[in-house]
C-alpha cells in the first residue's frame, strides 16, 4: 500500500482493526544535522537585526531593553525590544489559605518540633546521665 502525503509530518493510518503512526519527512532533519551549537549558522540574521550570540557557558547575561534599531547585544549582556504587546484586564491575589489557619498551623508546628527535639534530648546518652546524678 502506497499513501501519498500532502506535506511532512506525522500520520495515523487506521485499516479496520490495525492502526499505526507513520512519520513522513527525511531520515536527517536539519536541526539535527549541527547539534553543536556555534554563532556561524546564526550570523547572517543577527547581523542583519543589531542582535548579538552569547554563548552560556560564559555566564548569563544580563537583560536590558532597548529601543528599535539600537545594538542589542554587548559584552555580558543581551539586548530585548519591549513591545507593550500585553492587556492586563485583571489581577487576583488569593491567599493559600485563611490568616487564621495559617496562624494556628505555624504555632502547631512548633509545639511539634518542640516535643520531638525534648524527646530526643531525654532519650540520648546526656539524658540518662542527668536522669542519674
Amino acid at each position: 500500500m502506497v499513501y501519498d502525503a500532502p506535506s511532512m509530518g506525522l500520520y495515523r493510518l487506521r485499516e479496520g482493526e490495525i492502526e499505526t503512526v507513520m512519520a513522513l519527512g527525511p531520515a536527517s532533519p536539519r536541526e539535527f544535522e549541527e547539534t553543536i551549537a556555534t554563532g556561524e549558522v546564526l550570523a547572517p540574521l543577527i547581523t542583519g537585526v543589531s542582535g548579538g550570540d552569547i554563548a552560556l557557558e560564559d555566564g548569563t547575561p544580563a537583560l536590558r531593553p532597548v529601543r528599535p534599531g539600537r545594538t542589542a547585544a554587548g559584552r555580558g549582556w543581551i539586548g530585548y525590544t519591549p513591545r507593550e504587546a500585553y492587556v492586563v484586564e485583571a489581577l487576583t491575589i488569593t491567599p493559600l489559605a485563611p490568616a487564621w489557619l495559617m496562624l494556628v498551623l505555624a504555632a502547631g508546628l512548633a509545639v511539634l518540633a518542640w516535643l520531638v527535639e525534648g524527646r530526643r534530648r531525654r532519650g540520648g546518652p546526656a539524658g540518662a546521665a542527668l536522669r542519674r546524678g
